[in-house]
């Protein structure tokens, strides 16, 4: 288990499913704020959830082709943009939108940021559901988070909702950095030809009934 890199990519997912979290919790203040209704505010709780789901399995589907690790951050920058913009936005429609937006950047966090979770934990039941509490604890800290900046200073300060994901992706981009210089340094250090012959995972058969059965 790469306890280090674990805590990282935890660290990670309560940041992105901040956002998730931040959605709903801003709700109250747009009703208050714009008079938006009850179906208004259901069409916007669909964007984020809804839209989410959709998306989720086609990223998967991309992850399986080959890693796409920069959709980690790509995911939870796109998911701070569309909340900040939604906040921003005084149009239904528009903010409909960015809201969706945020939608699709939590959806392709997932399946990369979790595959990579599974390998740095070795497989451990244990590390994933550390991985799983990241998440927890970032949609739990959402309402405070946005009762404390846009119930406060109102909808012009939602901009510093976007700090985590900014500090975040600082911290991805100096890790990722720091982790190419050591294979680098890896590779040219081992003698020629070493590591040629490893060969790459085998997928193995997928069990649909099972699958299905799960998703139920």
């Amino acid at each position: 288990m790469k306890k280090g890199q674990l805590a990282f990519l935890t660290g990670t997912h309560a940041v992105n499913d901040l956002y998730q979290g931040a959605i709903p919790a801003m709700l109250p203040f747009l009703m208050a704020e714009r008079q938006y209704g009850y179906a208004a505010v259901s069409g916007l709780a669909f964007a984020a959830s809804g839209v989410s789901s959709l998306f989720q399995p086609l990223f998967g589907v991309l992850s399986d082709r080959e890693p796409r690790t920069w959709l980690v951050p790509a995911g939870f920058l796109t998911a701070a943009f569309g909340v900040v913009a939604a906040a921003l936005s005084s149009d239904y429609l528009a903010t409909w939108l960015f809201v969706a937006l945020a939608g699709v950047g939590i959806a392709a966090y997932h399946p990369p940021a979790t595959s990579q979770a599974r390998a740095a934990g070795g497989s451990s039941q244990k590390a994933m559901s550390v991985f799983s509490v990241g998440g927890t604890v970032g949609g739990s800290l959402a309402p405070a988070l946005v009762t404390w900046i846009i119930g406060a200073l109102g909808f012009p300060a939602s901009p510093l909702l976007a700090v985590p994901a900014l500090v975040m992706a600082v911290l991805w981009f100096v890790q990722a950095s720091r982790a190419r210089r050591l294979v680098r340094a890896a590779a040219a250090s081992a003698p020629p030809g070493a590591g040629a012959a490893v060969p790459d995972g085998v997928r193995g058969t997928d069990d649909w009934r099972r699958f299905s059965q799960l998703v139920a």
